[in-house]
């Protein structure tokens, strides 16, 4: 089946608080248009990974950014930067969040 705009992934802390990010791209193309994000107040997620460090973790992986508490726009460019402009790419390694 294939993927279709918007694409969410949400997650939750121990205290039910959630960070969430929804990429919106063309469904024919599939490039990315726009990434938001939000952050629940108090969330102790603040950090959203694509794919892992040379070490094997989230935490070193060089495709992350800071998440601010509330809502936020996250530039094309800052994605592009990563390698990615279309959905696949972005989506082609494990995403997470953390502290």
């Amino acid at each position: 089946m294939p993927l279709v705009s918007p694409w969410t992934w949400t997650t939750t802390d121990y205290q039910g608080l959630a960070l969430s990010v929804t990429i919106t791209f063309a469904n024919l193309t599939g490039t990315i248009l726009t990434m938001t994000a939000h952050r629940d107040a108090g969330c102790m997620y603040g950090r959203f990974y694509f794919g892992l460090g040379v070490d094997g973790i989230p935490d070193t992986a060089g495709s992350q950014m800071a998440i601010s508490q509330g809502d936020s726009l996250i530039g094309v460019s800052v994605l592009n930067g990563f390698g990615f402009t279309t959905i696949s790419q972005a989506l082609a390694s494990q995403v997470t969040a953390g502290p």
